[in-house]
């Protein structure tokens, strides 16, 4: 008959209290059941081995009326004896030892008591003074234990959010980036900065595509906010009344070239042409009047320009040729503004 060991107590188990009250409340009745019912099993087996022996007897009486019948049954009875002797063998065994396993329990029991006994906990109910403890975790399908170990003699709390979640180990902590310098694969992304932002914040490529300048837009639309240049560097224009470069820090250069009447209308001892009015490829601030400068390349010669008595100002300019002798043919002359569109 088997008899069910009993289990060893580790004192430094967390569940080492339920695991004293199942010693008493379940296996310790159980061990002491199944020992007694052994020992009950092995007098039945005395007695059956008793019995044996008077059949072996028997037998041997009646061998006297057959030689053969007696000696076949001589044999048996002889067989019946020794095993009755292996079985009476057995029977003391098993009663010494599980009088010894009886002993046993009974130390175990006094010791997990004692333990219990001595157990410290704090307010949460848990085991305070602990230096060393192992938390187990088990998926549903039993594959994996994993541990969280501390072994430092200082207090620790863990805390874990209240979800489903995995947590991460040294491994999958390796693939993470450090804080500090860390080393980025793949197409790392980061938020765009407000424009002009001046902090350090890092620059996404769509905030250095907006907010520097490159060979594919330092041509083009210039504009300003505030003082402040947002568009390209340089801006260059034509139309029907010249050509213009405006640059982003606010200077507008204004070209054109025409041909007008020579100075031929007498001014007192000198010859001058009718006033002519140039409309600026592109206006001026209004704030500021531009400086300009009519030159002739062509024709008369020997001339010399000045402002005219009409407006000048951010939009159109208003100049005179005059010479000292009277014009035979037209004037070629180049008109140039430099000053501000901002």
């Amino acid at each position: 008959m088997a008899i069910t060991p009993l289990p060893s107590l580790d004192r430094t188990s967390v569940n080492f209290k339920a695991d004293v009250d199942t010693f008493f409340g379940s296996q310790l009745p159980t061990f002491s059941t199944e020992a007694e019912a052994a020992r009950a099993d092995i007098v039945i087996k005395q007695g059956q081995a008793a019995t044996s022996a008077t059949n072996a007897a028997t037998s041997e009486g009646n061998a006297l009326t057959s030689k053969n019948a007696a000696a076949t049954s001589a044999t048996n009875a002889a067989t019946s004896a020794t095993n009755a002797a292996t079985s009476a063998t057995n029977a003391a065994t098993s009663e010494a030892n599980a009088l010894t396993s009886k002993n046993d329990a009974a130390t175990s029991a006094t010791n997990a008591a004692t333990s219990a006994a001595s157990v410290v906990r704090d307010g949460s109910g848990g085991v305070a003074g602990l230096t060393l403890f192992k938390i187990n975790f088990k998926n549903a399908l039993n594959t994996f234990t994993s541990f969280f170990t501390n072994a430092n003699t200082a207090a620790r709390t863990y805390t874990f959010q209240d979800r489903n979640g995995t947590v991460a180990d040294n491994t999958d902590l390796a693939l993470k980036a450090n804080l500090a310098s860390p080393a980025f694969t793949g197409v790392p992304a980061v938020p765009t900065a407000a424009a002009l932002d001046n902090t350090t914040q890092a620059a996404s490529t769509a905030f250095v595509l907006a907010n520097s300048y490159r060979k594919n837009n330092i041509l083009g639309t210039v504009s300003q906010s505030a003082g402040v240049p947002t568009g390209a560097v340089i801006e260059r224009g034509s139309n029907a009344n010249g050509e213009y470069v405006r640059f982003a820090d606010g200077t507008q250069i204004c070209n054109f070239n025409l041909t007008i009447g020579g100075p031929s209308t007498t001014l007192g001892s000198i010859f001058t042409n009718s006033s002519s009015t140039w409309t600026y490829p592109a206006a001026f601030m209004v704030s500021g009047v531009p400086s300009i400068k009519v030159d002739e390349y062509g024709g008369n010669g020997a001339t010399w320009a000045g402002l005219g008595g009409g407006a000048t100002g951010a939009t159109s300019a208003t100049f005179q040729i005059f010479k000292a002798t009277a014009a035979t043919v037209a004037s070629q002359v180049s008109l140039s503004a430099i000053g501000r569109w901002f």
